[in-house]
C-alpha cells in the first residue's frame, strides 16, 4: 500500500476538519486533506490529483466518450450527451473520476486513529 500523502498541511491550523480520501483502482492513492467541510476537502484532493496523479482522473475518458456519443447521435443535446459520457462518474471541481474509484477512509480521525492509519498505509509523506 502507498502511503498517505499530505495535500495541504499549511491548512492544518485554518481549516477545522481534516479528511483522508482514497483514490484510484488498484493502487489507491491515499490523501490527507484539510477543509472547511467535506465538500472544500474533497475539491482540494481532486485539484491535487489533476496535478500531480492525472492519471486517478477520467477526464479524458469522459471527453473521449462524449466525443462518441454526438457522432453517433447527432441530435441529442448536448446537456444530455455529457450526461451519457459521465455515466458513474463523479465530477468535482470540474474533473471526473469514476464513482468506485474514490472514497473516505476517514472524517476528522482521532489521533490515534490517525496514527494506526499512518503505519497502515506505510508511513506519510509531502509531495509538491
Amino acid at each position: 500500500m502507498g502511503r498517505i500523502v499530505l495535500v495541504n498541511p499549511a491548512e492544518s491550523h485554518s481549516a477545522p476538519n481534516r479528511y483522508i480520501f482514497w483514490m484510484g483502482a488498484c493502487a489507491p492513492t491515499h490523501l490527507l486533506v484539510w477543509g472547511h467541510y467535506l465538500d472544500d476537502a474533497l475539491d482540494i484532493a481532486v485539484e491535487w490529483a489533476a496535478e500531480h496523479a492525472p492519471g486517478l482522473l477520467s477526464d479524458q475518458y469522459v471527453r473521449e466518450e462524449y466525443e462518441r456519443i454526438r457522432k453517433e447521435k447527432p441530435d441529442l443535446p448536448e446537456e444530455v450527451a455529457w450526461e451519457e459520457a459521465a455515466i458513474d462518474q463523479t465530477e468535482i471541481s470540474g474533473h471526473c473520476i469514476p464513482c468506485d474509484e474514490w472514497g473516505i477512509i476517514a472524517e476528522n480521525p482521532t489521533r490515534d486513529k490517525l496514527k494506526q492509519l499512518i503505519a497502515e498505509y506505510g508511513g506519510i509523506e509531502f509531495r509538491l
